[in-house]
């Protein structure tokens, strides 16, 4: 809820809520084998980005994006997603220094990889499996 700013922390550490429109929030079982981890800073480099470039909120996406640019964060996830050897990145969460974000490429996905919704009043359904040929 931190990452979505609908929790922030308060000076002495306690959690609060922000009143907001509501967001829908799930809880999914993942089975994926090709996740880029760069929650560590050993592969930044390599990639082109730091762990600041990461969680930066400046430039503003919003403000980009209605540019028709993306963020550098949004080239890296389009670059991962073109190579078609990345499922999902784990990147360092923005809103939770100790927590991390799950990227997931959905139309990335290989033959065996899944993301699947969890709710066993069966309200709502929802599965996407990898059709991709694991090359």
């Amino acid at each position: 809820m931190m990452e979505v700013e609908a929790l922030f922390m308060t000076a002495d550490g306690r959690l609060k809520g922000a009143p907001r429109n509501p967001d829908l929030v799930l809880s999914v079982q993942c089975e994926l084998r090709r996740v880029l981890d760069l929650t560590s800073g050993e592969p930044y480099a390599r990639f082109g980005t730091s762990r600041d470039e990461l969680i930066n909120s400046s430039p503003s996406r919003f403000i980009l994006n209605a540019r028709g640019k993306l963020t550098p964060t949004q080239e890296l996830g389009a670059a991962c997603a073109i190579s078609g050897k990345i499922s999902a990145l784990k990147v360092p969460s923005a809103a939770n220094p100790a927590g991390f974000c799950l990227n997931m490429l959905m139309d990335s996905l290989i033959t065996g990889e899944r993301v699947a919704i969890l709710d066993s009043s069966g309200r709502i359904r929802g599965l996407a499996e990898g059709i991709v040929p694991d090359r």
